[in-house]
């Protein structure tokens, strides 16, 4: 369960009447409570509350100066910090050190809970965006590795391989330094070129078609067309292959020369 932290040097006027209210909404396992801001600062890295509620004139640490310490710690940036002040006039220091709200005292409690749900509900928020932001860099720190390894392999292969979009024209998305060589063209001048450039044949989108449906049609005889020089047998063959997450997909050609 969250738990609430009240921060005040009254006690009697103030802790005690606050603990027992938020206590019956709350839980009063789950309200702490701290006299001054260095104990609340101590309070905070034993027990990492979600909400503090915090009072501004305080003896030996203030509220200011304690919610400077505790913003401090990047760890406590889902804190949702209310700062309570009976001071008058100007611009609250409380919001420029990183308080959440700034409320004058007296408050009525009906007002101060309202404020403690919206920061319960905030801190909610937060933490289930940082859990979804580790998740999301688990999966891409995983799929980079893979596609890493994934690169590694292909381009140490004696035989080209070549990339191209799912679909019958077959746009080149990549080409291993084996596919570079027997073509004799720059990678990158053929990034995004339909793969049927490539060849002398005009019926290479049946063979992208077979691919597919499944098939997996091996050992193609088709001839690569040369920029110079004479036309280059080789031999097709070609499988649908998806990336770690089994979201996108490619079309993979493997090309062996005669």
């Amino acid at each position: 369960m969250p738990k609430i932290l009240i921060v005040d040097d009254n006690a009697e006027e103030v802790r005690d009447p606050l603990k027992r209210q938020l206590g019956r909404i709350h839980g009063p396992e789950n309200i702490l409570e701290a006299a001054n801001g260095q104990s609340a600062v101590v309070m905070v890295a034993r027990h990492h509350p979600e909400v503090i509620i915090l009072d501004v004139m305080m003896p030996v640490m203030d509220g200011i100066a304690a919610c400077r310490a505790i913003r401090a710690d990047s760890d406590n940036r889902g804190i949702y910090i209310i700062m309570l002040t009976g001071r008058d006039g100007g611009m609250p220091e409380g919001l420029e050190v990183g308080a959440d709200v700034y409320l004058r005292k007296p408050c009525a409690f009906e007002e101060l809970q309202a404020v403690v749900r919206k920061g319960l509900e905030e801190v909610a928020l937060h933490q289930a965006n940082l859990e979804k932001q580790r998740a999301l860099e688990t999966q891409v720190g995983n799929l980079s590795e893979s596609r890493w390894a994934f690169q590694d392999i292909i381009t140490s292969l004696s035989s080209g391989l070549i990339l191209c979009a799912p679909n019958r024209v077959g746009r080149i998305r990549y080409m291993n330094p084996a596919a570079v060589r027997l073509t004799g063209r720059p990678a990158q001048e053929l990034r995004d070129v339909p793969v049927g450039h490539l060849f002398c044949e005009e019926d290479i989108g049946r063979l992208l078609e077979d691919i597919l449906i499944n098939l997996k049609p091996h050992d193609v005889p088709k001839t690569l067309r040369m920029e110079a020089g004479k036309p280059v047998p080789v031999l097709l063959a070609g499988r649908v292959i998806c990336d770690t997450g089994g979201q996108e997909k490619w079309i993979m050609i493997e090309m062996r020369d005669l």
